[in-house]
């Protein structure tokens, strides 16, 4: 929450000051400056949006508060933390679906996620589940999430082809027992599989 309306705040400080500048500078009479400022404006609030410029002066202590800074959803059900040397993971629930969150880790303490923290390299659907590959960028760390929405009631039995061990969480309702199956490692590799009770699903990484 506390992420857009700092944003908010620096749209209208720097609004306030071009306006002021336009009232009381010459170029206002230069028609191509003056139709250039607004673009320069778009640009400089388009970018504050997208890319943190906290990352650069401050780090979070903890992953969930990398995260509860830049939330934006009302109300939101914590269902996994996962934590590597160099990144992190959060599995959750809000009003607008299942999503999780990735964040870098610095010597110094936690980034906020933004698009330049990871790719997503590989995404797929076999046996029910879908499987998605992420990559955190200026790493060799990937980490891979199975999800399912049907009803079943045993664990499935998933391996890979690094020989990592698989960990999930489960978020039941009345209807459908969402299943997370969750495992990371370093390193790229193209032809990496999984396997899922058995059945080979490979998985081409960039």
């Amino acid at each position: 929450m506390l992420y857009n309306f700092v944003r908010w705040i620096i749209f209208f400080i720097i609004i306030g000051i071009v306006l002021l500048i336009i009232k009381k500078s010459p170029l206002k009479k230069h028609s191509v400056i003056s139709k250039a400022i607004p673009i320069i404006v778009a640009v400089i609030c388009f970018s504050q949006w997208n890319i943190p410029f906290e990352n650069y002066i401050y780090s979070f202590p903890s992953l969930e508060k990398s995260f509860n800074y830049c939330n934006t959803a009302k109300q939101v059900e914590f269902f996994g933390f996962f934590e590597e040397k160099n990144s992190g993971i959060i599995l959750y629930e809000s009003e607008n679906g299942y999503a999780n969150y990735i964040a870098q880790k610095t010597d110094d303490g936690w980034k906020i996620s933004n698009t330049n923290t990871y790719n997503v390299e590989c995404v797929k659907t076999a046996n029910d589940y879908t499987i998605v590959v992420y990559h955190i960028k200026n790493t060799d760390d990937r980490y891979i999430l199975l999800s399912t929405d049907f009803n079943k009631t045993q664990p499935a039995e998933i391996t890979d082809s690094k020989g990592n061990s698989f960990r999930y969480v489960e978020d039941k309702d009345d209807f459908l027992n969402h299943i997370t199956y969750f495992s990371c490692y370093s390193g790229n590799d193209f032809d990496y599989t999984v396997h899922i009770n058995g059945e080979k699903v490979e998985l081409h990484t960039k």
